[in-house]
């Protein structure tokens, strides 16, 4: 299936021992210099990892997603001493997603990895083709966890126990090499190449690589992902706002997240044309929360998940 594709009006097992937080990465400093226009990826089967130069710019190009289809235990949650678990401004204004089998939230995903350390993170993730989902970079390659996770799981519209598409394994995982090789924070993003088709089932959420003229535009954002602490664990929780700033990279906002909605799809409402992603949300400070926009680069290298075999 193409990848550019038409977005149609939306609406809005196991008991794991350790599950680590997968928004809980502190933001590390850039080392090396490399160019943008490579990405690394690592086929899970063969163990095969390859690095690429991204082989063009899509120069703002959409990439918007066809119709589609409008007994797991809470496991124990691990959070490390250094981080911050609170990405909370001025009270709680997150609600939980209920109809996760709506649009666009039938294609938001919970997200498991494990790492070789042993370590389990919980994240999000979201399908934007048949068998292709988008996360933050370090739910699936995390430096300090022994680097490339060794499976990723997901299951998209998850509410709960309710897994109403089932679940996902991954087949590849690919990185832009500026996040494996210095975890810089602008590049915090990850590919997954996935088992099954899973999309045509659970639906797709599309992304614009012109992302600037909705954040230019000062459209309101939502955030909906899964919070990996205590009661809202696999469930889904959304909250809304506005952007503080965004550059070249990067997006800031006050919008409430927790540990665990890395990965979470930043998204705007278009009135006629439904939900649209412009950035990804990976990590937060003592006085933001901040994503990774989409970018051409992010774009292209999506573009070759989608297309590789």
């Amino acid at each position: 299936m193409s990848i550019k594709k038409l977005l149609k009006n939306t609406s809005l097992a196991v008991l794991l021992t350790a599950i680590t937080i997968c928004s809980s990465i502190q933001p590390a400093f850039a080392g090396e210099t490399l160019t943008v226009g490579s990405y690394s990826t690592k086929n899970l089967k063969t163990g095969i990892e390859i690095t690429n130069n991204i082989p063009k710019l899509t120069n703002n190009k959409e990439y918007l997603s066809t119709e589609g289809i409008s007994t797991t235990t809470s496991a124990q949650v691990k959070v490390p001493s250094s981080i911050h678990t609170d990405a909370v401004f001025d009270g709680d204004d997150r609600y939980q997603v209920t109809e996760t089998t709506a649009k666009p939230y039938s294609a938001i995903c919970y997200l498991e990895a494990a790492f070789p350390n042993g370590e389990t993170m919980a994240g999000t993730a979201w399908v934007t083709d048949d068998d292709v989902a988008v996360t933050a970079g370090h739910c699936i390659y995390d430096k300090t966890r022994g680097g490339w996770a060794k499976t990723v799981t997901i299951w998209p519209g998850r509410n709960g126990n309710s897994t109403p598409y089932g679940s996902v394994t991954s087949k590849t995982l690919t990185v832009n090499t500026q996040w494996k090789k210095n975890s810089d924070r602008d590049y915090d993003y990850g590919v997954i190449k996935l088992n099954s088709k899973i999309g045509l089932k659970c639906d797709e959420l599309g992304y614009a690589g012109s992302a600037d003229k909705y954040l230019d535009a000062n459209n309101k954002l939502y955030i909906a992902g899964y919070p990996n602490v205590n009661k809202y664990h696999q469930k889904m929780y959304e909250a809304n706002g506005y952007a503080d700033d965004h550059d070249s990279d990067t997006i800031s906002y006050k919008i409430d997240t927790e540990d665990g909605q890395s990965g979470s799809p930043i998204m705007v409402m278009r009135p006629k044309n439904g939900y649209v992603v412009v950035g990804i949300h990976t990590n937060h400070d003592d006085t933001q929360n901040h994503g990774v926009k989409v970018t051409d680069a992010m774009s292209d290298i999506i573009d070759e998940v989608v297309n590789a075999k």
